[in-house]
């Protein structure tokens, strides 16, 4: 990009947050998250309260309000004033996933209660196979074919059972007719990397900062990529897609604003086009960057809610496949 295409972007940008922040509710706009802080979804909120803050001048905070699936978020929100300036931020797993999982454990639809801003950004996905475990594999093919050999001794990890790493991966191996050993933390992400680490694991899914620390400390192997395409970090690993894993979404750990359903659409509009504007600013374009995310912006609110209930009815679908019934 040369310097009058950067000017113009960043002119565009403070244009429309200029006019989005004449528009945009009045008092302070509090972005709720269903996660303590520190996560990828905290990180994701606090660029856009400081981002917005900064192009705007209004006040913009993260309100971090875990538990429950993120059910607890959600129905903070969902009783929330409708003038728009409660915001709730969610990824993949509480927007998507546990609502269809956990249906039953929610007091108020999960999807009709609200309605979708824009999505922000996603985190991609990387397989990464231990330098420990016996035997240690280099591919993606190596090790389903010793898995199809050895039914049943395929270490497999995942951050919890029924979560969305242990879908992906029983929708692969089952795909793939191989039997597999899928073995859930006991502690969380930690507890699973201090596994693949000892080798008590063969394999399992990290985000790419952890999988680059993994791989650059020689303790493990990048085989695989859950990206639309080639990651710069992880030159000539493959992509899921590219290696016949479809249920591997490129979509990866997005993370996205959601209103409750009562917001008039005006102001859904002016909050579209405000954080869109503070996440297409340099900073905070460099954050997300440094921070291994990539920007997945949706142009309106409208195009996202369409994209949103697509990825919904896929979750349907596969857990149906898998015999996973709702809780």
């Amino acid at each position: 990009m040369n310097r009058r295409q950067l000017l113009a972007g960043v002119i565009s940008a403070v244009t429309i947050a200029t006019a989005a922040s004449a528009e945009l509710p009045e008092g302070t706009i509090t972005i709720i998250v269903p996660y303590g802080p520190g996560g990828a979804t905290d990180l994701v909120a606090r660029v856009v309260a400081e981002s917005m803050s900064s192009q705007t001048g209004r006040t913009v905070i993260v309100d971090n309000r875990p538990g429950a699936f993120g059910i607890a978020a959600m129905e903070y929100v969902a009783a929330a004033p409708s003038d728009g300036t409660t915001l709730l931020m969610q990824n993949v797993t509480t927007a998507s996933f546990s609502p269809v999982l956990y249906a039953s454990r929610m007091t108020f639809d999960p999807f009709e209660g609200f309605q979708p801003v824009t999505r922000i950004a996603k985190f991609n996905g990387v397989y990464v196979a231990s330098t420990a475990s016996t035997p240690a594999f280099t591919s993606m093919n190596e090790m389903m074919d010793w898995a199809r050999e050895h039914p049943g001794e395929l270490r497999i990890g995942n951050v919890g059972a029924n979560s969305i790493p242990h879908l992906d991966a029983l929708t692969m191996t089952r795909g793939a007719g191989v039997e597999a050993n899928h073995i859930p933390a006991t502690s969380g992400a930690s507890g699973m990397v201090a596994d693949l680490i000892n080798g008590d694991l063969h394999v399992a899914g990290l985000n790419e900062s952890g999988a680059a620390n993994l791989v650059a400390a020689g303790q493990g192997v990048a085989l695989m990529v859950a990206a639309d395409s080639e990651l710069p970090s992880f030159p000539g690993v493959p992509t899921a897609a590219e290696l016949g894993y479809e249920s591997f979404s490129g979509q990866g750990n997005w993370q996205a604003i959601f209103v409750n359903s009562d917001v008039p659409a005006e102001t859904v509009a002016s909050l579209n086009d405000a954080i869109r504007a503070a996440v297409l600013s340099p900073e905070a374009q460099e954050r997300l960057a440094n921070s291994n995310a990539t920007i997945f912006l949706s142009e309106t609110p409208e195009e996202f809610g369409t994209w949103f209930q697509a990825e919904v009815a896929d979750f349907r679908v596969r857990l149906a496949d898998l015999g996973i019934e709702a809780q």
